[in-house]
């Protein structure tokens, strides 16, 4: 495949394995015929796990999307340069280019496992998008002595971050499995599957598919504290490469979320007569 600039596969190779130093990824200028671009440029590597892969764009310039350098189209005067290469460790690397504005970006792409992109994905669903539950109890703000607590978080839904390499993307998926419930009394924790029922009034006085039931006051009005209830999802998470492959990332633990809960006693009165 032809190149625009004075490359050669030596100087390529070097640059590409760390030897010579690299910036934030070749510009070539379309349309250069070779010697005329003055010296050789920069390739780099693309850097995994770090944004854009290390390669900046230019201020002020929109970019094309990362292509193969084997598309770019033959031009008179080009140096051949192979698009193709092995770095020391035995990994296939594939130069691939953009072109912002004048200026065209090159960088070399190593062959990664999908596996590599999906464990950077799953790093971005932790760090980024999966946030504490947000706790949805019945009664909503006090509870009462011997009577059923209702134990249910909102419903995320599925959560999904897309990792992405030229040549390779790759989307993990997450979905609360089960929630886990500290209800403050010290009572041992109850696991709910998924988010747990929301109540609605067509419960009416069923029992509660996931609940809690206080046997103590906990509120100001008895000169006592509420109860501190913690919240906690564990997510499944899985994922799915634009090359086909899929596989499972097993399950994490999301944030905690911390809530107030005052029980009170309900208070009866008899009627003489």
């Amino acid at each position: 495949c032809a190149l625009m600039g004075t490359l050669d596969d030596a100087s390529v190779h070097a640059q590409a394995s760390g030897d010579e130093p690299c910036c934030g990824g070749g510009s070539l200028v379309p349309g250069a015929g070779a010697g005329n671009s003055g010296g050789s440029p920069y390739i780099s590597s693309w850097a995994v796990g770090v944004p854009g892969g290390g390669v900046q764009a230019p201020g002020g310039v929109a970019c094309t999307p990362w292509r193969p350098a084997a598309e770019i189209n033959i031009q008179d005067g080009a140096i051949d340069v192979s698009t193709v290469g092995v770095d020391p460790d035995g990994v296939r690397r594939n130069l691939y280019y953009r072109d912002c504005g004048s200026l065209r970006q090159l960088v070399w792409v190593r062959d990664e496992d999908p596996t590599t992109i999906a464990a950077i994905a799953l790093s971005d669903l932790q760090r980024r998008v999966i946030v504490a539950p947000v706790p949805d109890l019945s009664p909503p703000t006090v509870g009462y002595v011997n009577v059923e607590t209702w134990l249910a978080t909102d419903d995320p839904g599925v959560l999904t971050v897309t990792a992405a390499i030229p040549g390779l993307s790759v989307t993990a998926s997450a979905t609360v499995t089960s929630t886990s419930w500290s209800t403050g009394d010290g009572a041992d924790d109850i696991v709910c599957d998924g988010v747990g029922v929301a109540w609605t009034p067509a419960a009416d006085d069923a029992p509660a598919p996931c609940g809690h039931t206080y046997t103590t006051h906990g509120a100001e009005v008895y000169d006592s504290d509420p109860f501190t209830i913690t919240v906690t999802h564990t997510w499944h998470v899985t994922w799915q490469a634009s090359t086909g492959e899929s596989g499972d990332l097993g399950t994490i633990t999301g944030p905690t979320a911390t809530i107030t809960y005052e029980v009170r006693e309900i208070q009866t009165i008899g009627v003489q007569g």
